[in-house]
């Protein structure tokens, strides 16, 4: 067929743009994620206030600031009204604050975006701060820190922050008992100003996956109180955190006896690297190789093999300035150094492992297995476009400026899919060290501080092969 004279397709437009309004505020829109077949529309608002940013006399509030904006707006003065708005759609509609940022999320159909995100700029940007809902709200966060310090994973997790980003802003919880207890109470006007001095325009980002156009949510935004608001309330930055590290000398070890916790929890961690390093994607894939599926070396090694533990896992974070690579297991407090038979406990068999891992490296059968499980879970995760939502817009915030996203369908190929063996060992070799080592046991029977630093000073890193 002679094609000489057809006439030039229909452009494409790209599936991932961005919007700056005149204000500051930042969008972007993924039209292109495999989740976007069905009529869903996923929203994700991330403001630029964490508990990083917190000064030492308010800690816990940004998590407090984003409880108060369920409480009531101007439009709808209890958060009863609020709520129902959700309801009535069948949305799922939730909030949550982490150490870089709060985050508000909903899911709801097509239909209803308008109205979503409408009622989500009043509750971020207009909430009234009532002072008896005030009041109240304290008494709520204090039940759910609580809550959260029964468990001893927040104990370990805890712990671990504190020894792994010790002398940064990142060494804090994001919000814990004594954060609201004694002489560290929360003052209403202060906790006030912080909020209308934080939550602006120009510290958000929206993150939209969906099939609606871009024009279509550009119609809807442009009606929210996120691009009305005036740029001229803009009056002060959010503060700089302190990204300085206290340097470690060796392996440092914590244990934290908790009563009425029969199982010890134990976490062994390394300080690894910052957020815009390429280690980070090997150290990912790493993770799944120790811990990320049935036939990781830990559920291997631990389950298998040895009977130890039901639950083993490895987690990798990555920050502005360092990063943390934690193996974590529960087990039975008679099982952590040495068995009932005198054979090597939990510590010791995480030990040689890591040690294996420094001077073998991993074998080219468990690369390409991770390399799979890779590809196709992020094929499977690719179907909830929340993943994607997440990222994009973690992406447009954490990088502060427009620049091309690498699609969440895109990641294996750019990143993970040409990782070789070679550079796995020298990432190992590079961050487990035992001056990056860190050990957190939790528990109502932990083993003596002595005791676990004995076994764990049986690591050997990098160091110890060299001529």
């Amino acid at each position: 067929m002679n094609n000489r004279h057809k006439a030039n397709p229909t452009p494409i437009p790209p599936r991932i743009q961005n919007h700056l309004f005149d204000n500051g505020f930042r969008l972007i829109h993924d039209s292109g994620s495999a989740a976007t077949a069905a009529p869903i529309t996923y929203i994700r608002i991330f403001c630029n206030l964490g508990s990083i940013h917190e000064t030492d006399q308010y800690h816990g509030a940004s998590h407090f600031i984003e409880h108060m904006c369920f409480k009531g707006t101007p439009n709808r003065p209890s958060s009863e009204q609020i709520a129902s708005v959700y309801d009535k759609q069948g949305a799922y509609f939730n909030a949550h604050t982490e150490k870089r940022y709060t985050c508000y999320v909903v899911k709801c159909s097509d239909d209803h975006f308008a109205e979503s995100i409408q009622v989500l700029a009043d509750m971020m940007m207009k909430s009234l701060f009532d002072k008896r809902a005030y009041t109240k709200e304290k008494n709520v966060v204090m039940e759910e820190t609580i809550l959260l310090n029964d468990k001893p994973t927040t104990i370990l997790f805890n712990q671990m922050d504190q020894m792994v980003y010790r002398g940064s802003s990142y060494q804090h919880p994001i919000d814990t008992v004594e954060y609201h207890t004694g002489q560290h109470v929360l003052d209403y006007p202060a906790i006030v100003e912080m909020y209308r001095l934080h939550y602006r325009p120009d510290q958000m980002v929206l993150s939209v996956v969906s099939q609606l156009s871009l024009a279509a949510i550009l119609k809807a935004v442009k009606k929210t109180a996120f691009v009305r608001a005036s740029s001229s309330q803009i009056t002060c930055r959010t503060p700089s955190p302190n990204y300085s590290l206290i340097s470690q000398t060796g392996i440092q070890c914590s244990v934290f006896r908790k009563p009425g916790v029969q199982a010890t929890y134990i976490g062994i961690g390394f300080r690894t690297c910052d957020q815009t390093n390429p280690d980070k994607y090997v150290l990912d894939l790493l993770k799944y190789v120790l811990g990320g599926y049935m036939s990781s070396r830990l559920y291997q090694l631990l389950r298998n093999d040895n009977g130890l533990t039901y639950t083993s896992n490895v987690y990798a974070e990555h920050y502005e300035h360092t990063g943390k690579f934690m193996i974590y297991a529960s087990v039975d407090h008679r099982k952590i150094i040495r068995t009932s038979n005198r054979q090597p406990g939990v510590i010791p068999i995480i030990i040689g492992m890591l040690n294996d891992l420094v001077k073998q490296g991993i074998s080219a059968d468990e690369l390409a297995t991770a390399k799979g499980f890779i590809q196709g879970n992020w094929t499977i995760t690719a179907q909830d476009g929340d993943n994607a939502c997440i990222y994009n817009g973690l992406e447009y915030l954490l990088y502060d400026k427009p620049r091309e996203i690498v699609p969440y369908m895109s990641l294996y190929d750019v990143h993970y899919k040409d990782i070789s063996k070679d550079a796995v060992q020298q990432v190992i070799r590079r961050y487990f060290r035992d001056d990056h080592m860190n050990v957190v046991c939790v528990g109502e029977h932990v083993p003596s501080e002595s005791a676990v630093f004995r076994e764990c000073s049986k690591f050997r890193c990098a160091s110890h092969y060299k001529s």
